[in-house]
């Protein structure tokens, strides 16, 4: 067998393992729920602005989870409640 026959398989995976790895780069990434009757904790809470933790720990938290570095919140009242909150800071 001559060297081009015995690289050429070699070449060829070598190339498709280049291509998954490239094609599953985004593909990778973690997420978490926030159970709604515990308060939020972790590292993130430090970056956030004052009043925030206040109202994501309300009781009016329906929903809350993360997913990689975005924290995404769902609140249960009416408009007039969240104002309440907003301009009470």
């Amino acid at each position: 067998m001559s060297a081009q026959t015995k690289t050429h398989p070699l070449t060829r995976t070598a190339v498709f393992v280049c291509a998954f790895l490239i094609m599953t780069l985004d593909a990778f990434g973690l997420g978490s729920d926030y159970p709604n009757d515990r308060p939020v904790t972790g590292a993130q809470i430090k970056s956030w602005p004052d009043g925030m933790l206040n109202l994501v720990d309300s009781s009016d938290r329906a929903h809350g989870f993360w997913v990689n570095s975005e924290e995404i919140f769902f609140f249960a009242g009416s408009v007039t409640n969240f104002s309440g909150f907003y301009f009470a800071r």
